[in-house]
């Protein structure tokens, strides 16, 4: 398959278990098959992550949602770059294809776009998670639209051996029930060249240091992570899982972040606002399944994340960040 060439879009243990056949109850609204949404979405999801999914990105009801969750993709890319001072870390030398898997509004596509001008860059995520306007200003840019389920990753549209580089940032929610990492994760080295690159950026799910209301709020999410089948101690299973799986040159990094403005130096009191901002935005957009599921009303929710995020600064509460290379064998 050549850079240039169009890409044809595609529609897309125990834990499993707990997670599969277990959707939340019906909304009350059709998601619509139309070429607003430009994917046919008419299949049942199997898991919880999936109908969480879908209600956050193709219900009608949920537009004003969607934009608060296009707006902390927005913010989350700058700390991310900001803390790993830059879009990348692995050496890529004259690329012809990249893929930015569950791209989100498609600011890293579209940066990586403007960086390589002879490579064609392709992101791929929900037809309303991406901005497709960002397309119109670099021809070799391109959303592809698909909604992610049970076997079908997006990559099938693929041939073996045809991409230079594969992101992923902040999927715990599209890998869910767990053992789709292990799909991913082979999907991709199937795609990738030999001597391609798979970049993971992923969020510790843990929050050290949390005060009483953080905690109450932690526990909270708990009950959501093990409804839709998620590890929490997920970021100390994708080095394993990318080591099984074959990859080669396997590298992991962790950053530790502040919850606030409690740390001494500027920078990391910028840092610490923004990363507290971008939590509470997270918390605030899961609150209808944290609500549902530990049977805690709406307000008791709001209160709790206002209460838990104020207590930062004095319990000088921080989480983590991972980043994962991985490398298939070969050379390019």
């Amino acid at each position: 398959m050549s850079a240039s060439s169009s890409l044809e879009a595609h529609g897309l243990s125990d834990m499993q278990n707990a997670a599969e056949n277990t959707v939340f109850p019906e909304s009350g609204h059709q998601r619509p098959n139309d070429p607003l949404y430009g994917v046919d979405v008419s299949w049942t999801p199997k898991y919880r992550s999936e109908q969480m999914l879908l209600d956050v990105y193709t219900l009608n009801n949920s537009e004003k949602q969607r934009r608060k969750e296009r707006d902390r993709q927005q913010r989350q890319h700058y700390l991310l770059k900001h803390t790993w001072k830059g879009n990348y870390g692995v050496p890529l030398r004259s690329p012809s294809l990249i893929v930015n898997w569950c791209c989100g509004t498609g600011i890293w596509a579209m940066e990586l776009a403007h960086k390589f001008p002879e490579c064609h860059v392709v992101g791929i995520d929900y037809p309303s998670a991406t901005m497709s306007k960002l397309s119109s200003a670099h021809n070799n840019l391109e959303f592809q639209h698909m909604l992610p389920h049970e076997e079908h990753t997006g990559l099938e549209q693929f041939e073996d051996n045809c991409v230079d580089y594969l992101m992923m940032r902040d999927v715990w929610l599209s890998n869910s029930p767990h053992h789709k990492w292990r799909q991913i994760m082979q999907q991709v080295m199937r795609i990738l060249k030999p001597g391609g690159w798979l970049e993971i950026y992923e969020q510790d799910l843990e929050i050290y240091s949390a005060g009483a209301h953080l905690q109450t709020l932690d526990r909270w999410m708990d009950t959501l992570l093990e409804h839709l089948g998620i590890e929490k101690q997920l970021v100390h299973l994708i080095t394993p899982l990318l080591k099984e799986t074959g990859y080669q040159n396997v590298q992991e990094r962790a950053m530790e972040l502040p919850l606030g403005e409690w740390t001494s130096t500027d920078v990391m009191k910028e840092t610490g606002y923004l990363f507290k901002d971008l939590i509470e935005r997270r918390f605030r957009i899961l609150r209808p399944w944290l609500s549902e599921l530990n049977n805690v009303s709406n307000e008791e929710i709001l209160n709790t994340i206002t209460q838990g995020l104020d207590e930062c600064e004095t319990s000088k509460t921080h989480m983590c960040w991972y980043y994962y290379a991985a490398q298939k064998p070969g050379n390019i």
